[in-house]
């Protein structure tokens, strides 16, 4: 009885752990973004990373234009095609936009990220990436999807593992304990 009572504690801190979102790897891909069609003048990376039914795109761009107007096409560089999402629009080089739809989905109606000079002058690509490559797997040196993020010095794997080692040998202890005479 005394050991239910430590083991069903620790059975249920671990599940809470495992499920945690940070313990769970986010999704994410880089793609690189080359020169537009019409100016070189911003290239840099786009980063998106799966957020459960929502997309997080970042932009980091080497511009001159303190602003540009971003968006994800239905054609792949130095086609434009149709606008499949609209970004905000990156100021000084930067933004962030969080799109309501998951990766997949995405991925699989977007073709590429196209910069362009200003607002006022949105016919003018300066930059340019595709999208298409990290479907197929990142070839030529475009976006890859990692299976999992790496590691980076969290302990959100080996806290489960401790727990689990420690409700073993809680329930060793107490059968020992019972079998003394």
């Amino acid at each position: 009885m005394r050991t239910r009572r430590l083991v069903v504690p620790a059975v249920a801190m671990l599940l809470v752990l495992v499920s945690s979102p940070a313990v769970l790897a986010q999704q994410a891909i880089t793609v690189p973004i080359g020169p537009g069609r019409d100016e070189p003048s911003g290239t840099g990376t786009a980063t998106l990373t799966a957020q459960g039914n929502q997309t997080v795109v970042v932009i980091r761009a080497a511009s001159t234009n303190p602003e540009m107007l971003a968006h994800i096409h239905a054609d792949v560089c130095p086609g434009v095609g149709a606008v499949v999402f609209p970004l905000t629009n990156p100021v000084n080089g930067t933004s962030t936009t969080v799109i309501d739809a998951p990766l997949s989905q995405v991925l699989a109606q977007g073709k590429s990220i196209n910069l362009h000079k200003s607002p006022s002058d949105s016919g003018i690509y300066v930059g340019c990436g595709n999208l298409a490559a990290a479907q197929a797997g990142g070839a030529g040196g475009a976006a890859q999807v990692p299976a999992r993020l790496p590691a980076t010095g969290d302990l959100g794997l080996a806290v489960p593992l401790l727990v689990v080692l420690g409700a073993g040998l809680v329930g060793a202890g107490a059968t020992l304990r019972r079998r003394r005479p």
